[in-house]
């Protein structure tokens, strides 16, 4: 997570360096932007990959590519257009709350529809809709009438704390000073809030861009960029946890393929740290096109 960096005044991030070091390992800190990667979502993560001191350097930059923009900037240097929200769910049929049914059918003239608008990059190439012969997991939890109001006050896009401040009236107990962006409404042209395991506690802060719900688990696995074909358990607070807990697919696709990259090419150019001998002098040595093993290089 990146609060890592800050937590304890820095002390695990660096810990974490220390005694990767003490271990054996040259340690890269690289923080993830997940919609770097085509993730519908503002999720950010700090990983920590580490390579054995006699062996080259994994410079991130070099071997982790990004494949998308963000929200806002130019689409160039053969990036692609980053995916929101409204491309990752806008082809599932609308439900209400409180819809409990684990199993269902596809929309297939919403999906139509929604092809000639995004086109078939992220459900066809990602979710691989077209190989899922039903639409599982799209349960809708319960909300209270309260709770149901205070959805419907919210505009596209936008927090309690925002509708309270341009003169909305909520009716949320909680501490409104603590509590101001507690109910937050997604957008559908934006990317996603963080998925996160809380998501089994409750959907609050994940309200359907254009309907009076919270986002059902299908949702957030779609989201995380998890296939149609991905099987969730049938009870949503499993299935909250389970994604919330993941590394996003995609993300995961994307440090694989740098591994590999790297643990199969070595760089002629990479000086490593000479193994010590007590008889002979030191002197430093290159790499050799040599495969290493993946075994010599972690990922925390």
């Amino acid at each position: 997570m990146p609060g890592l960096r800050s937590a304890a005044g820095g002390e695990f991030f660096t810990r974490v360096q220390v005694e990767s070091r003490e271990l054996g390992y040259r340690v890269i800190p690289y923080e993830v932007e997940a919609w770097r990667f085509g993730v519908p979502q503002k999720r950010i993560r700090q990983l920590f990959i580490g390579t054995r001191r006699e062996l080259p350097l994994f410079i991130a930059d070099r071997y982790i590519r990004h494949t998308h923009a963000g929200i806002g900037e130019p689409v160039e240097g053969g990036l692609k257009a980053p995916v929101t929200l409204g491309e990752a769910i806008g082809d599932l049929p609308p439900i209400y709350a409180g819809d409990s049914r684990f199993e269902r059918q596809y929309d297939i003239e919403l999906r139509k529809a929604h092809v000639k608008q995004y086109g078939r990059r992220y459900i066809y190439d990602v979710l691989h809709v077209h190989k899922a012969k039903k639409l599982t997991a799209f349960t809708s939890r319960p909300h209270s009438l309260r709770d149901l109001g205070d959805f419907c006050r919210l505009r596209e896009g936008e927090n309690s704390r925002q509708a309270l401040s341009r003169g909305e009236k909520m009716a949320f107990p909680y501490d409104r000073e603590n509590f101001k962006d507690r109910y937050t409404r997604q957008h559908r042209d934006e990317l996603c809030s963080t998925v996160v395991a809380h998501l089994k506690k409750d959907g609050l802060m994940f309200i359907h861009p254009t309907q009076t719900r919270s986002l059902t688990p299908r949702e957030a696995a779609r989201i995380q960029s998890f296939p149609d074909t991905f099987t969730l358990p049938q009870q949503p607070t499993n299935s909250f946890a389970q994604v919330g807990n993941a590394v996003p697919p995609l993300v995961g696709k994307a440090v694989g393929l740098a591994v590999m990259e790297y643990v199969t090419a070595a760089v002629d150019s990479d000086q490593v740290v000479p193994k010590m001998s007590a008889n002979l002098p030191v002197e430093p040595h290159r790499v050799s096109r040599r495969p290493v093993g993946l075994s010599q290089t972690v990922l925390v």
